[in-house]
This record gives C-alpha cells, sequence and structure tokens, in this order.
C-alpha cells in the first residue's frame, strides 16, 4: 500500500526505465509493482491534463508542424496493426513440471514478451515522446520545498479526513499504531502501509510535557472498517498544515492556544509564538482564497511568494504542545477566528471563502434521513388500482398478491 510521494518516486523510475528502453516488465517485477496500474495512472493523468488545458487552468502544449503530424499518424497506424496482431494471439498453455525449479520458471517469464506487452510501450511512448518524457522527469524531482506543498494540496484534498497519533504509541516495527480521527477514536494505521511498515518515522523528540516543534498529523484518503478501523494510504505532515486547511479555527487569547475543528489543540507556552503562527496562518489562508478566487475568474497570474509562505511556515522552529479534544461538538463556527475574537474575512470584499470540505451537518443529516424515510413511506402505501369484472367496480389494493386473492375469493 504506496503512499503518494512514493508512488511519485516509482512513477518517475518507471518513465527513465521507458527512456532509457529498458526491460520495464523485469523493473516491476523486482520492485513488486505492477505495471499496468503504472500504465492506467500514465493515462489518468493525461486525461486530467487536458480537462485542465480545456478549462483554461494551464496552459496547452505547442501546436506540431506538418513533420510531426505525419510522423505520429505513421506511428499510429503501426500502433493499430499491433493491436489487431495482439487481438489474435495465440497463448501458449502454460505447464508446470515437477521437477522445475520456480527460480528457472521465473527467468524464462523474463525471457517471454508478448505483443500486448510490445503494445502497451508502444501507446506509452506515443502519448508522451521524448518532449512529454522530460517533462515529467524535470516535474516530478521532488525536494523538501516542493513535497512540503504537495502535501498541503493532498491535504486540502482529503480533509477533513485527517488523525493524530495517540500519545502512548510505541513505534517499533509489528506494534500497532493507533490514531484518533475526529469521529472515530482509536483507528489504526494499515499493517501494510509505508508508515506502518516505518514506524521510526513517526517518532519525533519532545518533552515530558510534549512540547516540540516536529509535531505532526496523519492525513489518510481511505477509511476502512473490518473487524477494526483502519487508515489506508495515510500520509505524515506538519501539524501546524491544519491551520491552513482546517474549516474551522478559534484562536483563545487567552489561553495562547489554537483549536481547529473543536478537535486538535495547540498549545504555545510562549505568548510572541502564539500571535505569530496565528498572523501567519490568517495571511497564508487570506493570500490563498484570494489567488484561487482570482484564478476561478480566469485570472492566470500565479502568486509565486505564496509557495515560499508556506514553505516557510512549515519550517518555522515554534515549539508548541498537540493535543485532542475526546468529544469534540459536532456543530462548529465556520471560520477564522482571530486572537482578537474578530472573523478572518479571506477575501477581499469582505466575504469568507472556505474552500476546503465540510463536516456533515446533522441538522441537514436529520432532513435528510427524515426525506428518505418519507418517502419509503409514501412508495410503501402506494396503493393499485384494479377493475374487477365481478364486483364491476374499481378496487385498489397494496400489492399483485392481494389483487389474486382477491381473483380467488370469486366462484
Amino acid at each position: 500500500m504506496l503512499s503518494t510521494l512514493i508512488l511519485q518516486c516509482a512513477c518517475r523510475e518507471f518513465v527513465e526505465e521507458q527512456r532509457d528502453r529498458g526491460d520495464v516488465r523485469k523493473w516491476g517485477r523486482e520492485r513488486g509493482i505492477d505495471t499496468q496500474r503504472i500504465y492506467e495512472i500514465g493515462q489518468l493523468r493525461r486525461q486530467f491534463r487536458e480537462l485542465l488545458e480545456d478549462g483554461g487552468l494551464i496552459e496547452k502544449n505547442v501546436g506540431e508542424d506538418s513533420r510531426e503530424r505525419r510522423i505520429k499518424a505513421g506511428d499510429r497506424k503501426r500502433l493499430g496493426e499491433m493491436k489487431r496482431d495482439a487481438r489474435f494471439e495465440v497463448k501458449k498453455r502454460k505447464v508446470l513440471k515437477t521437477d522445475t525449479h520456480f527460480d528457472s520458471i521465473m527467468d524464462k517469464e523474463e525471457n517471454e514478451h508478448s505483443i500486448m506487452d510490445n503494445v502497451q510501450a508502444m501507446e506509452f511512448y506515443l502519448k508522451n515522446r521524448e518532449g512529454g518524457m522530460r517533462e515529467v522527469l524535470r516535474s516530478h524531482r521532488l525536494n523538501d520545498a516542493s513535497s512540503l506543498v504537495l502535501k498541503m494540496l493532498i491535504t486540502a484534498g482529503v480533509y477533513p479526513q485527517y488523525a493524530i497519533l495517540d500519545q502512548y504509541n510505541s513505534y517499533k516495527l509489528g506494534n500497532e499504531l493507533f490514531a484518533h480521527t475526529r469521529n472515530k477514536p482509536f483507528a489504526v494505521l494499515h499493517p501494510n502501509g509505508c508508515l506502518a511498515l516505518l514506524p521510526e518515522a513517526l517518532d519525533y523528540d519532545r518533552s515530558d510535557k510534549g512540547l516540540s516543534p516536529y509535531h505532526q498529523l496523519i492525513v489518510f484518503a481511505t477509511f476502512m472498517e473490518t473487524t477494526k478501523p483502519f487508515l489506508c494510504n495515510s500520509l505524515r505532515i506538519p501539524a501546524l498544515m491544519l491551520l491552513i486547511v482546517a474549516k474551522s479555527v478559534h484562536c483563545s487569547e487567552d489561553e495562547h492556544c489554537i483549536v481547529c475543528d473543536d478537535f486538535v489543540q495547540f498549545k504555545f507556552v510562549r505568548a510572541a509564538d502564539f500571535f505569530a503562527v496565528a498572523e501567519n496562518a490568517a495571511s497564508i489562508r487570506r493570500r490563498l482564497a484570494t489567488s484561487l478566487a482570482r484564478r476561478l475568474e480566469g485570472d492566470t497570474s500565479a502568486d509565486r511568494s505564496l509557495c515560499t509562505s508556506i514553505v516557510c511556515f512549515m519550517r518555522s522552529n515554534v515549539e508548541f504542545i498537540m493535543s485532542r479534544r475526546a468529544c469534540p461538538d459536532p456543530n462548529i463556527e465556520i471560520g477564522f477566528v482571530m486572537p482578537s475574537g474578530e472573523l478572518l474575512h479571506e477575501l477581499e470584499d469582505g466575504t469568507d471563502f472556505v474552500p476546503f470540505g465540510f463536516f456533515n451537518d446533522s441538522a441537514q443529516d436529520t432532513k435528510v434521513e427524515e426525506d428518505l424515510q418519507r418517502s419509503k413511506a409514501e412508495s410503501a402505501n402506494k396503493s393499485i388500482e384494479y377493475f374487477c369484472d365481478h364486483c364491476r367496480k374499481m378496487l385498489s389494493f397494496q400489492s399483485a398478491i392481494d389483487i389474486l386473492r382477491h381473483k380467488r375469493s370469486h366462484p
């Protein structure tokens, strides 16, 4: 169960292998990766890019000249012929012999290549070409700063699916790692996940009172509940990132603490650190909301300094105590409440902008449930009209069985 960043690195290695015309099947077998999934990821990535280009969110690629179009037309014709050959390819029947060792079987399979393997490699090359591969290799090279920005985007996308690690976890391989979500305490990190297989990555230095600048949270894409509640496709993020994406942030000047979603609490020992973190988080939220609003209106100018501010905020060496509230209020106030008690207006016109997810509103859920129950009751009470020849009148029945019973009641 790969995390997002590890999957990104695997895709980059796959593109490098394709560029060097290496053995992709052998590469995938050595790393335990199904190359078919990588091909599918590439297709989804290309389709998503086309949607962004059609929406004007990113620039389209430069048009091709007549020579490139002729080359592509010839390659597409060759690809169509290869697909037809692959459709009529007769697969060899594999027979397992008792005196054959497993290693020799694997070596034999590595040397065998079907036409479909060549079709997939050819199709991948046609869709990406040399320029496309260079662009993927250039854009998929992550450093610490770009990984922090990517983590923030992932956190905003899966919000409010985040969890705080249990303070009594033992970060040793083989131990269960518990994390608490807002609605489900004592969930378990999936044992096949990257974080569960490398538990020492979740451990960090902190004082006896829990004071540390390295606090972190867990964001996850899937919540799976079987015999236990599991957090799947998880990713660790700096805890301060929650101040940027949270729907509800309340800063208390009296206690020098910040509460997010009435669940995660940040307690600061020094007042200067409290005010600095609150002001920086409010500034980033305001600039981020303004940038998103302008982009949706068609303004393609980018605020380059915004990414720098986000990275600097994540790297701030501020010590604080992070804890969770056991019973968060289901009805919370939306918005960023400043230390002065004023509500932050994230757009220049004074309106509030909450671009990320929402928690389920209990009142709205109750109304929806009542509507569903009402519709079920109406469908259950819906009668069937039937004209009886013996009674010579129109009758109403609840079901077809009642009609049959009425027919049998006549001699």
